[in-house]
Order: C-alpha cells, then structure tokens, then sequence
C-alpha cells in the first residue's frame, strides 16, 4: 500500500497474484506526487496492512523529512496504523 504515485507505478510492474499493490487516493501534491488529506488519512486508518511504501524529502537522524505539513501528517499516520497492524505475541 502506498499513497505515492511513482512508487505505485514502480510496485504495479511486480503484481501478481500474490503480491498485491493498493494506491490510496485523495489530494495529490504536484511536487512529490504523494496523495494526502483527509480522504488519505480516513481510507488508511480504517486498513490493516503488513507492508508499506512511501517516500520523503530525506533522513536525519532515523527522522524522515518532508516539506510539507499534510505530507508529514499522512507518514505518521500511516507508521501508526503499521504497527498496529503488526502481531503481538
């Protein structure tokens, strides 16, 4: 699952029927052609997922950078529901 369209685009070549590639709609920011808002944010919190793709501005410190607000919202989000997803022993 993904909400940035050149990593879907990139994930799509490797579908099967084993491997499944979901894009998240919703607002589409021109600059790193990731979907964010509302729309984003509420079809990601109501999945459960194992696997993720998404993209930033850079990596400091073990922090993922991004340049704009709505962006940094949906990442955060987006870890949050991951490891919830996750199987607790």
């Amino acid at each position: 699952m993904t909400n940035c369209l050149p990593i879907f685009q990139e994930l799509l070549k490797k579908k099967s029927d084993t491997f499944k590639v979901i894009l998240l709609g919703g607002e589409l920011r021109e600059t790193s052609q990731a979907f964010v808002g509302e729309i984003t944010n509420t079809l990601m919190e109501r999945m459960y997922f194992h696997k993720m793709f998404f993209s930033g501005n850079g990596i400091v410190d073990g922090r993922v950078l991004t340049s704009s607000f709505e962006e940094a919202y949906t990442q955060k989000l987006a870890f949050r529901t991951f490891f919830r997803s996750l199987p607790t022993d």
